[in-house]
């Protein structure tokens, strides 16, 4: 027995060897097998962290054992607190796999009824402002640079618009990589949705980006049907096509 952090007796396990990486006492879970050999098959064990001397940051790891092979770390809660699942954690929670369609995080509840199973982002702020970002979720894979680099392919954020109480609005912004820039693409706000526009106006709100930028339908082989569209001059016109993509009819705004 000693003294623990709050100065309560503790069970102490110590590793009197060595004080190098990687190296703390323990306890192993094992039993006797064909042969009467004694097997480990699972331990949790706190471990020197850092690789300096006199730097005793303490790491707590579970290690289990898969088939024949030998144990091997399953789980990690670092000296900062952050917990990893199949790697040493460089975020709050860090789960890692190499295996295909792996990690999957999997939320489960078994009853019925109206209340849903749910994921919550919250900013408790006792000063909450508009225009607050809540919470992002990010998209990230590598490019094919001569040294890969990790691009953020898109993401989707919320923010608080408006914060009055009693008139409280919110907004969800989706972003996608366009040409090598993180580009707006769909802004849901206050009950409006708008396609490259950050403030719609109407129900549903699309902005051009330039001239024969708009609103297209496609029919089953991929051709036009019809194309709602900014022409020259900030113009607007309709264009609707035969089955061959030709245009039929076309009312132009312009002049």
């Amino acid at each position: 027995p000693g003294n623990g952090s709050g100065g309560n007796h503790t069970l102490q396990v110590i590793d009197t060897t060595s004080i190098a990486q990687g190296v703390g006492g323990g306890i192993a879970f094992g039993g006797n097998f064909v042969g009467s050999t004694e097997t480990l098959f699972a331990e949790i064990r706190g471990i020197k962290e850092n690789a300096t001397s006199h730097d005793f940051d303490g790491a707590l790891v579970f290690s289990t054992r898969l088939e024949d092979a030998s144990i091997a770390e399953r789980m990690r809660i670092s000296s900062d607190g952050k917990v990893g699942i199949g790697k040493a954690p460089d975020t709050l929670l860090h789960l890692y796999s190499t295996s295909a369609s792996k990690p999957i995080l999997k939320i489960e509840n078994e009853q019925g009824g109206g209340n849903p199973v749910s994921i919550q982002m919250l900013r408790n702020t006792s000063s909450p402002d508009d225009d607050d970002f809540i919470g992002q979720i990010d998209f990230r894979s590598m490019n094919d640079a001569s040294t890969p680099e990790e691009i953020n392919y898109a993401y989707i954020n919320s923010q608080s618009t408006d914060t009055t109480d009693g008139e409280e609005d919110g907004e969800i912004n989706f972003f996608t990589m366009k040409a090598g820039t993180l580009t707006r693409t769909m802004t849901m706000q206050s009950g409006e949705v708008g396609v490259n526009d950050s403030d719609p106006a109407k129900i549903l709100s699309v902005k051009a980006t330039g001239n024969d930028d708009g609103i297209s339908l496609k029919n089953s082989s991929g051709n036009f049907l019809a194309l709602i569209h900014q022409q020259d001059g900030d113009a607007g016109m309709l264009r609707l096509y035969d089955e061959s993509s030709t245009v039929k009819i076309a009312l132009n705004a312009d002049s």
